[in-house]
């Protein structure tokens, strides 16, 4: 096998390309999945469905473990607290939620519309007068008497090179 960036023959246990250092186990998980064999092709799938039977297993197990919870929780609260408690308790959740399902719709409307409206006249105002500006002023160009380059660490180290001229003979 050789390398695609750079053609240097590579073994194949080797991870990286020893003469450029482009990562190989990229490369070939990419050829692979761009043309799979019918074997790996069926290996990733079967790795894709055991890893969605997972999820669904976690998720699963989650809603078990908190449905236990719950169930303790309101079986100890009828204990304690009488049958009643737990039609009053329901009854109390669903005017809760009620109430923040209508405050989390109606807030934006109420208190971000004085906001936007205040963000709108500033921007009118601006490009009005420019004289307002929100943040920094990008159209103004820096100074190019004030920039510097930083020099390179390889500047001027080619004239240390020796350098072989071969001559030629013309007959």
């Amino acid at each position: 096998m050789y390398c695609p960036n750079c053609a240097n023959k590579i073994e194949n246990e080797q991870k990286f390309c020893r003469q450029c250092g482009l990562k190989i186990n990229a490369i070939v998980q990419i050829v692979s999945e761009q043309n799979p064999d019918n074997e790996i092709f069926v290996l990733q799938k079967r790795k894709e469905i055991f890893d969605k039977l997972g999820i669904s297993s976690l998720i699963i197990l989650a809603s078990i473990g908190i449905s236990f919870l719950f169930f303790k929780i309101v079986y100890y609260k009828m204990i304690l607290l009488g049958e009643n408690v737990l039609y009053w308790s329901g009854f109390l959740a669903f005017l809760l939620f009620g109430l923040l399902a209508v405050f989390f719709f109606n807030y934006p409307k109420f208190f971000m519309n004085e906001k936007l409206l205040e963000l709108k006249e500033k921007l009118s105002e601006s490009k009005d007068s420019e004289k307002v500006t929100i943040g920094a002023d990008t159209r103004k160009l820096l100074d190019e008497s004030s920039f510097e380059p930083i020099p390179s660490v390889t500047e001027n180290s080619t004239e240390l090179l020796h350098i072989e001229q071969k001559k030629r003979k013309f007959e």
